[in-house]
Order: structure tokens, then sequence, then C-alpha cells
């Protein structure tokens, strides 16, 4: 296994860091201590705490943008890759619970381009969302309704897994799958 470089390794810990503080006890110096390295280290790698946050997003999105473009990539139908992306979506979340913690951070703890970056996660999937109830020449103010539904099923989903409400098992990934299915009138 690749040794992770020393930046990727103060994103990961500061992601950590927010899972288990809060935004609002974010501390550079624990993340430094945690990482082994002097509490200057992390100043050599991001400005200041603001953009070492933007950063933490950056990782994120990245990590879930090469995950979501297997998807993409792979020969579904619009259906299929709503499906896919979602049930895909919830692994990543719940397999890096911390990063859960970061994508829902509470904008008044945010700097406007930190909010923008987190809301690009999401981006692909409301994307799809939209192009098939486009495609299905669906009313706006159902596309509105069943964004709102499939999101909060997303990340409701990832949240009652994590905390145990949710047994992380075949069965429940099928039942989301199904009521996702059910939502969009899918197969």
């Amino acid at each position: 296994m690749e040794k992770m470089n020393t930046r990727d390794a103060l994103i990961e810990a500061g992601i950590r860091e927010i899972h288990t503080y809060g935004m609002q006890n974010f501390s550079i110096r624990r993340i430094a201590a945690s990482c082994g390295v002097s509490c200057a280290t992390p100043y050599k790698h991001f400005k200041n705490r603001d953009e070492f946050i933007l950063a933490m997003f950056r990782y994120v999105n990245t990590q879930w943008a090469a995950i979501h473009a297997k998807i993409v990539e792979a020969p579904l139908s619009a259906k299929e890759r709503i499906l896919e992306t979602c049930i895909t979506y919830i692994h990543f979340l719940v397999d890096n619970a911390s990063y859960h913690s970061l994508v829902l951070t509470k904008n008044e703890n945010l700097t406007e381009s930190q909010i923008r970056e987190r809301s690009e996660i999401s981006k692909e999937s409301r994307n799809l969302i939209d192009a098939y109830c486009r495609e299905v020449n669906m009313p706006e103010e159902d596309r509105i309704r069943k964004t709102f539904l499939v999101r909060s099923l997303l990340y409701g989903a990832a949240i009652m897994i994590d905390n145990g409400q949710l047994e992380n098992s075949d069965s429940t990934y099928a039942m989301i799958r199904t009521t996702i299915a059910r939502e969009f009138d899918l197969p």
C-alpha cells in the first residue's frame, strides 16, 4: 500500500477531527499531533484554517468523483445510473463515516467558498435526477419533490446505518434501492 503524503494525511486527520469534535472545536494543533508533525507543518500546506477546511471538502469531492466516474462510464440506462449512484453514495458515506460529518456541517460555520465546494459532492446526483425528470417530462414541482425525497433518503440512510438504526447489510441496501426505484417508478 502506498504511503499517504503529509498533505493528504493532514486532510484525513482534519476530517476525522471534525467528525469527533465538530467544526467549532476544530484544532489544527490536535491534527498536527495526530499526524506526528509539528504545529507549523499544516501551515506549510494550507494558508489558514479556512483554506484547510476548503481543502477537506475538495478532497472528499475528489474521492467521490473518482468513484462516481465509474458509474457514469458504465453502460447503464439513466434509471440504472440514478439507482447505482444513490446506493454507491450511501456506501461511500457509510464506509467513510467521518466524511458525512463534513458534508453535513452547518452553513453558519462555513465560508461561501466552502459552502459552494461542499455542494459539489451532490451535484452529479442532482444532475442525473434532473436529466431523468426532463427525459420523462416530469413537472417541475414533482422533480423538486422527488429530488428532495431521494437526497433525504440518501443522507438519512447513511446516518441510520452509521449509528446502528439500520443494519449495514445487503437487505438494507435492497430496501433502499426499492424505495428509490418506486419514487421514480423505476424497475
